[in-house]
């Protein structure tokens, strides 16, 4: 069974909450769950951990070479992972300070799934109680047309 990008975005919700909820300074590792054609291989799920932007390099390049050795047979793919989120009025700025720096931040759960056509992308922002444990997942209610980023279309080659 090969999932529509929405159910993509669903499975990633309802493992997010799994690992989440209820537990006190739960974190997500960020995944990658690539889907193949029907009749191709079995789904893979490729567990991600990365510290710093040097890491997320690496992982960007692992993944998009994973793509591209098996472009024929990809279906689709999903990301989930935690970020630092803040409202961004006007063009970025190489002097603006990185969400995690930022006071207006929100730790979120971002989930995007692509395929080689279209990709769509949801955000929930992550409620903790005083004590770390957390709550909720609350959608993020803002429309997001124009989806973009680094993890986002793996399929382009670079």
């Amino acid at each position: 069974m090969t999932y529509s990008l929405d159910e993509l975005v669903d499975k990633g919700l309802e493992h997010a909450k799994h690992v989440l909820i209820g537990v006190k300074g739960a974190q997500i590792v960020p995944f990658f769950h690539i889907q193949f054609i029907n009749g191709g291989p079995p789904p893979v799920v490729m567990v991600t951990p990365f510290r710093d932007d040097k890491e997320k390099r690496l992982v960007i390049a692992s993944v998009r070479a994973t793509l591209k050795e098996f472009r024929p047979l990809v279906d689709s793919y999903s990301f989930v992972t935690e970020a630092w989120v803040a409202n961004q009025s006007g063009p970025v700025r190489s002097t603006d300070l990185s969400p995690s720096e930022r006071e207006d931040r929100r730790e979120c759960v971002i989930i995007t799934a692509a395929n080689k056509d279209e990709g769509v992308m949801r955000c929930f922002e992550i409620k903790r109680s005083p004590d770390a444990t957390v709550c909720e997942l609350v959608p993020e209610t803002d429309k997001h047309d124009r989806v973009s980023g680094p993890l986002f279309n793996l399929f382009d080659d670079e």
